[in-house]
């Protein structure tokens, strides 16, 4: 005989409790033991890549046409 609804309820929200448990668990872990991110990309320093400039209205864009 299968079990009763109130038990199944009863272990899936335990079943879900112990799964965010362990996925939090899991990303503590990684950022404390795991590689280190690098501080900031060049692009978010404010440098840009070489080709086009950010701005069309600068000195030295290309004329489209």
């Amino acid at each position: 005989m299968p079990p009763s609804l109130p038990i199944l309820l009863l272990r899936a929200i335990i079943t879900g409790f112990g799964y965010k448990l362990g996925t939090e668990a899991g990303k503590w872990l990684v950022a404390k033991l795991g590689p280190k991110k690098p501080e900031e990309s060049a692009e978010a320093q404010g440098d840009l890549p070489d080709g086009m400039p950010a701005d069309p209205s600068a000195p030295g864009a290309p004329v489209p046409g």
